[in-house]
């Protein structure tokens, strides 16, 4: 699958794992839900352009894949965190 811009990848995360993309990353309690790096992946309902960028980590041009879940997406951010 090719995308011609970061935003055709962005929607397609958004469309096959149920989550929002975050155009501005919040700071403060506004958005506790999203800036609480305690709250587990799971209850997680938006990710962020920091997120996304570590998803990219795991993948060489050819070979990215869009995760069908959200979960596998959090392990590939968590994993792209550590490259």
């Amino acid at each position: 699958m090719h995308f011609k811009t970061n935003n055709d990848l962005i929607r397609q995360i958004e469309k096959n794992t149920g989550l929002e993309f975050l155009e501005k990353e919040m700071d403060g309690n506004l958005c506790f839900a999203q800036n609480n790096f305690d709250l587990r992946d799971e209850f997680k309902s938006g990710f962020s352009f920091s997120d996304f960028i570590y998803f990219l980590k795991n993948f060489s041009e050819k070979s990215l894949i869009i995760p069908s879940e959200a979960a596998t997406f959090w392990e590939l951010v968590e994993k792209g965190k550590n490259i």
